[in-house]
């Protein structure tokens, strides 16, 4: 046990190796777009219009790059779309052919963005499928990285916690890049990734043949091995036969498709899409206008000032977000501790949720109010009360996991990265809205009341709960019975 809990470790450590270094890489665009500004990339979307613009952001100024963020916000959005239509695609397939299939389909897809992003100079426009493609592989690569924390029992909910939070810290690596860039004069964007390249072939190469398991079992023993099923071993058919009985691809479409009978599915698809609603516009505004609009708000303010604002928030957001792997243990603490200390998981769960879900909502309401203010203190404090908010509501997994089947996680996955897309696409009128009447206040406001449906995850935890109980008291019933006539057989053969 202690052989296989070592390698169980050191696959989760490989994961976490990834996922802090690439998979969530997609994430700091904020601050890559600055990268871009300051290198002059994309010029032809910015036209010299001189000092007779009337216009405050611009009246100091001889460019209007409005539509260059439009292009950055447009980017993004694409970025978003690609990636969760990819995970919908792929985390369902992925549950008929197993991790093997969704890993490699990452790293190939990862490999080509990384590889667009080496010619950027030579070609702008490449931009469009790169950073999509980035997105898109390093969510593919993270779903199993989620998976392989089930290996590790007790402590999963702190290692899925962890695993998110350096999913999200990669997104601070353009801060480095930018710093470096700033430094340096032999260091351009195509060579670092180039670099990044080099980086990602060595970690995950090697997690791919030796830490990557054919499928997870259903249930995983305390003995469970995970290199046994990898791979570099070639042990898929033994795994099968351990885990799968003759039609279990039919039943496990079936049971695919029950999951939507369920009222329960529904509430989660709001709560969820609305959350990741919040998260993707806040990433897509801090590149698309938002610091513009805050730094506006000061008198007498020239574009210099804007543009150094713009550059010093990013940097805020960047460094604030390598933060998230520490923090993240936080949430991932009170899951276990809660889950292991009750009398059913169910009930641990719940309990769990409803504090990690009331602390997301109180410190994203908080944010929200506070980026609808142009004021520039304010705007640096509701960068840290948005990370506070998206660590303690982040983790959906482990619900996922005792609500529908684990054997389903994939497919699940798909189905609420879907959701993601659908709420995703509200984003783009709210964008549009606050563009054309100069306005961030009225969209962010709405979206601090939009934050209640967040509790719609320990509701539907309350409604399982309540269902279990219900289906072991009709199991007592139906045994009662036969019980209590065995008893009274024992007792007529004891007396005669």
């Amino acid at each position: 046990m202690a052989a296989s809990n070592f390698m169980n470790y050191l696959a989760v450590g490989f994961a976490l190796l990834e996922s802090v270094t690439c998979n969530g890489l997609y994430l700091g665009w904020g601050m890559m777009s600055a990268i871009f500004k300051k290198g002059d990339y994309f010029a032809d979307k910015c036209i010299d219009v001189g000092e007779e613009l009337n216009n405050p952001l611009n009246s100091n100024s001889t460019r209007d790059c409005s539509e260059r963020d439009k292009l950055f916000n447009d980017v993004y959005f694409l970025s978003v779309v690609a990636y969760n239509v990819g995970v919908f695609i792929f985390g369902i397939i992925s549950d008929k052919l197993g991790l093997v299939f969704l890993r490699g389909s990452g790293i190939i897809v990862y490999g080509i963005g990384l590889g667009l992003m080496c010619f950027l100079d030579t070609d702008n426009s490449l931009i469009w499928i790169a950073w999509p493609a980035l997105a898109t592989g390093g969510s593919l690569n993270h779903i199993g990285n989620v998976q392989t924390t089930r290996t590790l029992h007790k402590s999963y909910g702190i290692f899925m916690a962890v695993m998110s939070g350096c999913f999200g810290a990669s997104g601070s690596f353009p801060l480095l890049w930018d710093h470096v860039i700033d430094t340096t004069d032999h260091v351009t964007v195509p060579r670092i990734f180039y670099l990044w390249s080099v980086l990602f072939a060595c970690i995950s190469v090697p997690k791919f043949l030796f830490f990557t398991p054919w499928k997870m079992p259903k249930v995983i023993g305390l003995d469970y091995c995970i290199f046994q099923n990898t791979w570099i071993r070639k042990c898929r058919a033994s795994l099968e036969e351990e885990t799968q009985d003759a039609g279990s691809k039919q039943n496990q479409f079936k049971e695919t498709l029950a999951i939507f009978k369920d009222m329960k599915i529904y509430l989660l698809f709001v709560g969820y899409g609305v959350f990741m609603l919040r998260i993707q516009s806040s990433i897509a505004w801090m590149s698309g206008g938002w610091p513009e609009w805050v730094k506006k708000g000061d008198p007498d303010v020239t574009q210099a000032e804007i543009e150094d604002f713009i550059t010093s928030i990013n940097r805020l957001y960047s460094v604030s977000g390598i933060s998230l792997i520490l923090l993240n243990i936080i949430p991932g603490f009170i899951l276990d501790y809660s889950k292991n200390h009750s009398k059913t998981i169910g009930v641990g769960l719940f309990k769990g949720y409803c504090v990690l879900m009331t602390a997301s909502f109180i410190f994203n309401t908080a944010a929200s109010i506070m980026q609808g203010f142009q004021n520039t203190t304010i705007a640096y404090v509701s960068v840290f009360m948005n990370l506070i908010g998206k660590s303690f509501g982040i983790s959906w997994s482990p619900a996922w996991l005792y609500i529908f089947s684990p054997q389903l996680y994939g497919s699940v996955l798909g189905f609420f990265t879907l959701i993601g897309v659908l709420f995703g696409l509200i984003n783009q009128p709210m964008y549009n809205f606050c563009m054309n009447n100069d306005d961030f206040a009225t969209m962010n406001f709405v979206q601090a009341g939009l934050g209640i449906t967040i509790f719609l995850l320990p509701i539907v935890l309350k409604i399982r709960n309540n269902e279990e109980k219900k289906s072991r008291r009709k199991s007592y019933d139906k045994s009662a019975p036969n019980e209590i006539f065995d008893n009274i057989e024992d007792k007529s053969e004891t007396i005669f």
